[in-house]
């Protein structure tokens, strides 16, 4: 053995302690330690282990390793609960030593690679693998530096060993040996490496989150931000890390306002020691309005002190305004008139709003879910509700007035508005909504006024337009037909003062009275009318001598003119009539009118409670004719009739 060089002494003078892999103090093999033991103090020096190689191409003889006095460290490695291995460095590395440690991890015995010249390719078979290996252990050369190499195991599978150079056995001289001691780390790679492809991930998911995201101290400083952060605020990564919020609030920040109230809000975070989770309000870089759902989570140490602080802030600018908008829909919906109807593709109900509730009689919970019937059962045929269906697809909307039926049964018109919704990309059928007005109101108020518009509205009789029209009617069909026709205007007597005394009340009430009498007198063949105040009129066919209208006018007078109770209270009742023929007095009713109106007049000032034909011949006639009759019924009463006979000559 030779002492070793100044230089060299100089390296390897240091305690076994220094040179040892840091694997922990547990894992330094004993026997290495007792080893340690002896090379170190004040006076004795290391020897090194020299090994005098005549012929470098040739194996070295282990036994040639160790001087004579050392060859029981031999013994002593084969034991240790560590691999071990010495790799000679040729032009065809191979292995010179393999203890029984390796043995029981690797599964080759030392029989197995020793000495062969394709034992390390067994326990590393890629080549390219293999060599880079080899020249990262040729550089780091007797610095000790760990080294980690995967090899296989004799069943396949893959070991990672980390493997240091034992400076104390390497020889002085002979560079192209190295032994070393190697450490199973498979376990603890492959952690290292599922912590590296997580960092790996969590720091791309922080850089690509479209949420802004913060990391902080306890002071508040930032100390990370990602790019969507860092956008919002206007800022650099530069400008921003190493800066709390106040520091780039002064800095005349565009979010001024918003980086001070933040800091408000995480000073509160701090002291109730709790994330919390706020909806702030700020203007972005450009200066528009902004807002933000902001989720703070502090941490803290063992003894209370703040460490970190994670800020999360998510723009919901869109979703608020989209939910405002969706809001003020909903509102819209709930407080329209129409009733409105939303179905899916297969055209079961979605939602329905109040109003179709109120219409339909239906509640939400009873239309919901189930398919929607355009219209009411029996009122259309199959049909007309596939038409509307087509044009639905085809065109994409359809309106008109159909029938639809309430819970009740009942059955009412409404105007349909049926509207197909389509996906904007892809044009695929999504929805349908129905609108529905009922249109039963509208009906009922459009039959009032064209019932107001031909009828009278205290008695319900056909106004004056009506009758006049009706009358023309009746005119034709007797000039077709050659037949004659009697015009009756009839006025209530002394109305007026009835009215004045005992209210319009009795009046309506008695006006109607007269009406529902004239018409019942009249008959469904008549023209029966009230034409203005207290004036009536009543035309019939089928008369054609003065005589039947007379007759006419006196009937109709005993049946109209009875009393009339109001409230208990009898009043009598008077006509007074005029008399117009067609076709001697006209053959238009404003001409048979005017003169039956004048002949009423005329009636009235006779001394009322009379009827009065239009011509003086006609009225004669029928005077001398009635006043036959009541001289006939006077001598019947009286018996003042006899008989008399005349012979026959």
């Amino acid at each position: 053995m030779r002492s070793p060089p100044p230089s060299s002494q100089a390296s390897t003078d240091l305690p076994i302690s220094d040179v040892w892999p840091d694997f922990g103090e547990a894992t330094i093999p004993q026997p290495l330690r007792a080893l340690s033991d002896g090379l170190e103090g004040e006076e004795t020096q290391p020897d090194f282990l020299e090994f005098d190689v005549p012929d470098a191409t040739a194996p070295m003889p282990m036994e040639s390793m160790f001087p004579t006095p050392d060859t029981g460290h031999l013994t002593l490695l084969r034991d240790w609960p560590h691999a071990v291995l010495a790799l000679e460095m040729g032009r065809e590395p191979r292995l010179l030593f393999w203890n029984q440690q390796a043995e029981n991890m690797l599964g080759y015995e030392s029989l197995d690679l020793v000495g062969n010249p394709l034992g390390l390719t067994l326990l590393c078979p890629d080549q390219d693998y293999r060599t880079r290996k080899l020249s990262e252990l040729q550089q780091l050369g007797a610095a000790g530096v760990e080294l980690e190499w995967t090899l296989t195991c004799r069943d396949g599978q893959k070991l990672r060993l980390a493997w240091s150079l034992l400076p104390m056995l390497q020889t002085q001289g002979v560079s192209r040996v190295f032994w070393l001691v190697g450490v199973d780390v498979s376990r603890r790679a492959l952690t290292e490496q599922a912590l590296r492809g997580r960092d790996r991930l969590l720091r791309s998911l922080f850089r690509h989150l479209p949420d802004m995201v913060y990391l902080k101290d306890g002071r508040g400083t930032w100390l990370m931000a990602n790019p969507s952060a860092l956008a919002v605020v206007g800022l650099t990564e530069a400008q921003a890390i190493g800066h709390n919020n106040l520091e780039l609030a002064d800095r005349g920040s565009p979010m001024a306002a918003a980086l001070r109230l933040s800091a408000l809000n995480e000073e509160a975070t701090w002291q109730t020691g709790r994330a919390s989770h706020l909806q702030e309000v700020g203007d972005d870089a450009q200066g528009m309005p902004r807002s933000f759902d902001v989720v703070r989570v502090p941490s803290f140490a063992r003894d209370g002190s703040r460490l970190h602080m994670l800020v999360i802030r998510r723009d919901v600018t869109e979703q608020r305004t989209a939910a405002t908008k969706l809001e003020l829909a909903g509102r819209v919906l709930d407080q329209g008139s129409d009733g409105i109807v939303i179905c899916d593709a297969d055209r079961q109900v979605m939602m329905v709003n109040q109003a179709y509730c109120d219409i339909s009689g239906f509640s939400a919970d009873e239309t919901v879910g189930r398919v929607y019937k355009l219209l009411a059962d029996g009122q259309h045929d199959e049909a007309f509700q596939a038409s509307i269906w087509a044009a639905v697809h085809e065109h994409g909307r359809w309106s008109g007035e159909v029938w639809g039926r309430r819970k009740t049964g009942e059955v009412y018109p409404q105007w349909l508005i049926l509207s197909a919704l389509r996906h904007r990309a892809s044009g695929e059928l999504t929805h349908y909504v129905a609108a529905i007005s009922d249109l039963s109101s509208r009906k009922a108020a459009e039959e009032k006024i064209a019932f107001l518009s031909t009828r009278d509205v205290v008695t319900g009789l056909p106004n004056r337009t009506q009758v006049a029209m009706r009358a023309e009617v009746a005119l034709d069909r007797a000039r077709i037909d050659g037949d004659g026709v009697v015009l009756l205007v009839v006025d209530i007597d002394n109305f007026k003062t009835l009215n004045d005394s005992l209210g319009h009340a009795a009046g309506d009430f008695l006006l109607r009275e007269i009406g529902q009498r004239l018409q019942h007198f009249g008959g469904a063949q008549s023209v029966v009318g009230r034409l203005s105040g207290d004036e009536f009129l009543l035309m019939q066919a089928g008369i054609k001598t003065t005589t039947d209208a007379a007759h006419l006018a006196g009937s109709m007078m005993e049946a109209v003119a009875q009393p009339v109770t109001f409230d208990g209270l009898p009043v009598n009742v008077s006509l007074s009539v005029g008399v117009a023929m067609f076709p001697s007095d006209g053959d238009r009713f404003d001409t048979l009118f005017g003169r039956a109106d004048a002949a009423m007049y005329a009636a009235k000032r006779g001394g009322r409670a009379a009827y009065q034909f239009a011509t003086a011949s006609m009225n004669d006639a029928a005077l001398e004719r009635l006043q036959l009759e009541a001289a006939l019924r006077a001598a019947i009463e009286q018996e003042a009739l006899r008989l008399e006979y005349q012979p026959l000559i």
